[in-house]
């Protein structure tokens, strides 16, 4: 499975450089309290996460390319299905470039991910590419209970073993969304990408705060993807994720440099 631009931006989903008039950081992370009406240093403890997952959540982002607008993507937990025989999220991810963008290279990809709602490992990831003359479906479909995963495109099958709460290129950040987070500290699991099997660290280095246009000020955990392979988390040039330090952790921003493509942003806009 080669990663075409989604998946790019599918690692990128949140960013922010270039985007000073859409987002603004500071240094230190302070909490507001409305009984004393004043301001305290953040714990390094992040609240844990409400919910597993929220069915209907629907998240808007701006994509910026080398400083313009390029487009806009989305993330939407779409329903509870039955996979297989067991219930599983049915998560969606589209990128689509506007109109300018699209007049030289034009994008509407799609990528799904299948996860239980039980264990919380991937079921299966499919995506579907539509970018320039280049067209491509393939999916990866994952049984856990047995360890195999087999992947199809078109008339290809190819089996292969996989670890015990494989994650795929996506359902990995959903899977993050909900860890109990510290400062200072990682979190590791397991991602099947490229058809191979890799090992993901995301460790958490500090708080701060982010103003997002259009959607206020948010207290903030910044973390950095530390990975080797090239599907949601570059394996090549430095990327952080903020995202909201309440009960919903939402991604809201993400800075990074890509090779070859230079500076991508994407920045939440919208939340359903």
């Amino acid at each position: 499975m080669k990663p075409k631009f989604i998946i790019i931006i599918l690692s990128i989903l949140f960013l922010g450089s270039g985007c000073a008039t859409s987002m603004q950081i500071k240094d230190r992370c302070v909490v507001y309290d409305p009984k004393t009406r004043s301001y305290t240093a953040a714990d390094k403890k992040i609240p844990p996460p409400k919910d597993i997952l929220r069915v209907g959540e629907m998240l808007k982002y701006e994509i910026r390319w080398m400083g313009m607008t390029a487009g806009e993507a989305t993330l939407w937990v779409k329903e509870v299905v039955n996979y297989e025989g067991r219930q599983a999220y049915h998560v969606i991810s589209t990128v689509e470039s506007n109109n300018i963008i699209s007049k030289i290279y034009k994008v509407r990809d799609e990528v799904h991910t299948y996860i239980d709602c039980e264990n919380f490992s991937s079921l299966r990831f499919e995506k579907h590419i539509r970018e320039g003359g280049y067209k491509c479906d393939e999916a990866m479909e994952y049984d856990p209970e047995s360890g195999i995963a087999i992947y199809r495109k078109a008339d290809k099958k190819l089996a292969m073993t996989i670890p015990k709460d494989t994650q795929d290129a996506l359902s990995c950040l959903f899977l993050y969304r909900i860890q109990d987070i510290e400062i200072g500290k990682s979190a590791f699991m397991n991602v099947n990408t490229d058809e191979k099997n890799w090992k993901l660290e995301i460790k958490a280095l500090e708080r701060q705060t982010v103003k997002v246009s259009n959607q206020g000020t948010f207290n903030s955990f910044v973390v950095e993807p530390l990975a080797k392979f090239k599907g949601v988390f570059i394996r090549k040039g430095k990327m952080q994720i903020w995202f909201s330090a309440d009960e919903r952790r939402l991604p809201l921003v993400v800075k990074s440099h890509v090779p070859v493509m230079g500076s991508i942003v994407v920045v939440l806009t919208n939340l359903e």
